[in-house]
């Protein structure tokens, strides 16, 4: 089966990020202005047959919610997105695992992480404004818990993270969108997400 690069989870743990704060009661992003600016998949048509790995712990926990997500993303009229899954996190373009926060990600329920294959046999982090290879979605079940997380903010939260793989940015605070940060009872893209998926993809 030839070399295969090594997935680390402890290097996506190790990294320092700059996140974005979000943005407070402003108008909704619509069009270019919805997407990391720069920011996406290598190459774009890799969204019609995405393919994922999700760790049995993310499975275990979060599986309905994940299939719920694909299934609404898949969905979406005009947009051609499928998925597929795989046997190896290092095959994936999407990659799903839950894991505990170590002080880096500042209490967050989950975080999408771009990454790229192209220098090292790990998936080294990229910046949100340049293109990746891999988007990988940490989920922290202990934030959730500490933030008082009830299974519809978690199943906000998958699916809004999922939409961050798309190169969706944060939307502002008030606006009817599952990109808007934070605790939410939105589990599925609202008109606004597939309008802006529509004008992207």
């Amino acid at each position: 089966m030839g070399f295969k690069r090594r997935f680390v989870i402890g290097t996506f743990l190790a990294l320092t990020l700059s996140l974005s704060t979000i943005a407070v009661a402003a108008g909704e992003l619509r069009n270019s202005d919805a997407f990391y600016s720069g920011g996406g998949y290598k190459v774009l048509s890799v969204t019609e047959n995405l393919k994922y790995y999700v760790t049995p712990d993310a499975w275990n926990e979060f599986g309905d919610y994940i299939e719920d997500a694909f299934s609404d993303y898949s969905s979406i009229p005009g947009v051609d997105f499928d998925f597929q899954e795989v046997d190896w996190a290092d095959e994936a373009e999407l990659i799903i695992l839950n894991t505990q926060d170590d002080g880096t990600y500042d209490g967050l329920p989950g975080i999408m992480i771009p990454c790229d294959w192209s220098r090292t046999p790990t998936c080294e982090k990229t910046r949100y404004q340049s293109r990746w290879d891999t988007a990988a979605v940490f989920l922290f079940p202990d934030n959730m818990d500490l933030k008082g997380y009830n299974q519809t903010n978690r199943h906000k939260t998958i699916v809004h993270e999922i939409g961050h793989a798309y190169a969706l940015v944060h939307q502002p605070v008030g606006v009817d969108s599952v990109m808007v940060g934070g605790k939410s009872t939105i589990t599925s893209p609202t008109s606004l997400d597939i309008s802006n998926l529509q004008f992207k993809y």
